[in-house]
């Protein structure tokens, strides 16, 4: 089983994390070209036509990862996916090694606190500890994909379709279809959502955490530019 430390600091720079919300869908299509990006779940789809997009791409829903590789099986070899270890028995645990294709990152799927977020992200750091860090998501992916891209080397972790709210009219990006050309993901009237608040502070927590250590986590819109995460 191959594990994500192993891969650290392999990606120096800029690391482009993709989400499924709707101002993905005002990116040009080859925007992400010659980029270094993690795509998450079904955003991989996103942008058929730009070469080598995504480099990576993080799961924790096993219904999204089997889709995507019954279209295309050597997606496995991009799959960075997250599971529990042995000792934690609540949450998702994947039901195959899929060959050993994927690349792992120990995950714990429950914060409680900004706590949590501190000190999870104080043992990625360290260089005695970091091999037996379990990462942390508030009700996300998108958690687990930052901390993957701080593995990997980012010292500027740019979040494309991250939108911190969504609007009646539209939930998700319309550009990520399935096979009959059809959104995948359905628009949803949203009205208060308890995930959505843990979602921006968990983005919030993180971005001050990695702070110190010199990483930068920011939003990023198309063709307005950067903002910062409040």
């Amino acid at each position: 089983m191959r594990m994500v430390e192993e891969y650290r600091d392999s990606h120096k720079g800029k690391i482009w994390i993709i989400g499924s919300g709707r101002s993905l869908d005002d990116f040009p299509q080859m925007f992400f070209k010659d980029k270094i990006t993690i795509a998450m779940n079904y955003t991989g789809l996103a942008f058929p036509k730009c070469p080598d997009f995504p480099t990576y791409s993080v799961h924790i829903h096993e219904e999204a990862l089997q889709d995507m590789i019954k279209r295309k099986p050597e997606w496995l070899k991009r799959c960075i996916l997250a599971w529990l270890p042995p000792d934690r028995t609540e949450g998702l645990t994947w039901p195959e090694d899929y060959n050993q294709d994927p690349v792992w990152i120990r995950w714990h799927a429950w914060v409680l606190k900004k706590e949590d977020i501190e000190n999870t992200v104080a043992q990625m750091m360290d260089k005695e500890r970091r091999k037996d860090c379990v990462h942390l998501s508030f009700y996300t992916t998108l958690h687990v994909a930052i901390e993957v891209a701080v593995i990997l080397g980012a010292e500027n972790v740019t979040l494309a379709g991250a939108d911190p709210y969504q609007t009646a009219e539209q939930s998700h990006a319309l550009r990520i279809k399935n096979p009959n050309g059809e959104p995948i993901y359905r628009q949803r009237k949203i009205g208060p959502s308890k995930n959505m608040e843990c979602w921006r502070k968990g983005n919030l927590w993180l971005a001050q955490a990695f702070k110190p250590y010199g990483i930068q986590v920011r939003r990023f819109y198309y063709p307005d530019g950067y903002e910062e995460i409040e």
